[in-house]
């Protein structure tokens, strides 16, 4: 509840049983689509460095090791998107576990085509 948007008004027989405090949204700010779709496509724009990194180190690698490490490093980036402090730092975090998973993810597709038995 903002207060700005209760001027000249009276609450009366009400309760909030579970007020919670913090929360910033506002969707009275025009912007506020516009930054959605914009961090939406740095998240995918970022994907794009991680396939082609994955589909060069794919031979050299491996496919396990591709797969594991990737999903190994994305848990640990994962894990630092609880320390994000502002928009920014989570934008980053979110387009770097976006590149680093996508790789465990072609790692996934290839293996899952060459487990195939190729007779049938």
């Amino acid at each position: 509840l903002f207060k700005y948007r209760l001027i000249n008004s009276k609450l009366i027989n009400s309760t909030f049983l579970h007020n919670k405090e913090g929360c910033m949204l506002d969707f009275s700010d025009e912007n506020n689509a516009y930054m959605i779709y914009f961090v939406s496509f740095l998240g995918t724009l970022a994907v794009l460095p991680g396939n082609i990194v994955s589909a060069l180190l794919m031979d050299k690698i491996g496919r396990l090791r591709m797969l594991a490490g990737s999903s190994v490093i994305s848990c640990v980036s994962c894990f630092f998107l609880s320390f994000g402090n502002s928009e920014s730092a989570m934008i980053a975090l979110l387009c770097l576990f976006g590149g680093i998973s996508i790789a465990s993810w072609n790692a996934l597709d290839v293996l899952t085509v060459e487990l195939y038995p190729s007779d049938k």
